[in-house]
């Protein structure tokens, strides 16, 4: 399998940003509510069908296509321990303004209830603006 290049996946927010993703990219912002890039995201916003999913060159969601060929694009132990939920979500972050108290749960309280899935979120800091 050859690796993909895949376009921003910048669904809008309540809070300002995304001018640093933009510029990262290449690409032109579209409006300044875009603060976070959600990479090969297979997950999308709570309490929202398709916005967040990333889509794949082809046209498909990476949902999709890992439900329809899992070994080939998460390799077998990983299928064998998680099907084919790659069990991860990359988030590139450029807040242009200051964010409210967020956070998710631990992994005792993530699976939460039969059917949902919670996540659990890690940030890094590499640049930090002041």
């Amino acid at each position: 399998m050859k690796p993909l290049l895949l376009p921003a996946n910048t669904p809008p927010h309540f809070y300002r940003g995304g001018r640093y993703l933009a510029e990262l990219r290449g690409a032109r912002l579209p409006d300044r509510y875009r603060p976070e890039d959600w990479v090969a995201s297979p997950v999308p916003r709570f309490g929202e069908s398709n916005a967040g999913l990333t889509l794949l060159p082809d046209g498909r969601t990476l949902v999709d296509a890992l439900a329809a060929d899992p070994d080939n694009w998460l390799g077998p132990a990983h299928v064998a321990e998680y099907g084919a939920d790659p069990a991860l979500l990359v988030k590139l972050l450029d807040a242009g303004e200051r964010l409210p108290v967020h956070c998710h749960p631990d992994r005792r309280f993530a699976p939460g209830p039969p059917g949902q899935r919670l996540r659990q979120d890690r940030s890094v800091d590499r640049h930090r603006r002041r």
